[in-house]
């Protein structure tokens, strides 16, 4: 293998796509990896029980970096499939896109060089949030992010969150609502830093019929959260799912 090539292996970006029943969205999600300037990345698919045409559209594709793995029942939720798409992931550096968002197309180059260059383990960017009817509103993340500040509100949308699989080898979605939070929380527990990168490189499509756009469902799966998975008490508790959702409405109202 010669220097370039071992460099290419090295910096392999693994990209993780859950997807149910997404033929009305996916070709377009992985038209922006498909795009992206930097072209050292797998895409693996995991398709999560879907009854459509959803795994007929990946299987079209004439790239040999996309992969497609089958689930026959689907589980529920994104967690399971990304944990599969990990597990199988042969890069450095793990990505994160949904079958119904996109990635603008300078996105990984980017993130890779501004995650070398700051030597971050853990790293999110600016995202657009579109909702339903077409609004676009930007989100950008903090310089950095440390586990109080992410007890205190997710800014890291998991559309943009990339990790080096040398710190993080076993890092794994829970299965549960806001699982990408969880994990989050997770990996800073022990006093890492998430970096952020204050630039708009992916755009989230917001669903009409989303876990997100649920408020009553929110504050369950933050409940779960903080008084199961963190263990920090009912008082505690109660209060971080309070102020997270009103930090969440305040943001996204502004």
């Amino acid at each position: 293998m010669t220097l370039s090539a071992a460099r290419q292996a090295y910096d392999l970006v693994s990209i993780c796509m859950p997807a149910f029943n997404s033929e009305n969205t996916i070709q377009a999600a992985i038209e922006s990896v498909l795009q992206q300037s930097w072209s050292h990345w797998e895409l693996i698919v995991v398709d999560d029980g879907s009854t459509d045409d959803t795994a007929a559209i990946v299987e079209a594709l004439q790239d040999h970096r996309v992969r497609l793995l089958r689930h026959q029942q689907p589980s529920g939720g994104p967690a399971v499939p990304r944990n599969t798409a990990m597990q199988h992931a042969r890069g450095r550096y793990i990505a994160f896109l949904d079958s119904d968002d996109v990635w603008l197309p300078e996105k990984l180059e980017r993130q890779i060089e501004f995650m070398q260059s700051s030597h971050a383990s853990l790293c999110c960017s600016g995202y657009w949030r579109v909702s339903p009817n077409g609004e676009r509103q930007a989100i950008l993340p903090p310089a950095q992010a440390r586990y109080a500040d992410i007890l205190r509100q997710n800014t890291a949308g998991c559309l943009t969150v990339m990790l080096d699989t040398e710190q993080w080898p076993a890092a794994r979605f829970p299965q549960c609502g806001h699982e990408d939070y969880a994990l989050w929380l997770s990996l800073l527990r022990d006093g890492e830093v998430m970096m952020g990168l204050p630039e708009l490189l992916a755009e989230y499509r917001q669903q009409p019929h989303s876990a997100s756009s649920s408020s009553v469902r929110n504050v369950g799966f933050l409940w779960h959260i903080y008084y199961h998975l963190e263990s920090l008490g009912f008082a505690r508790s109660l209060y971080r799912v309070i102020a997270y959702a009103w930090r969440r409405q305040q943001r996204y109202q502004s």
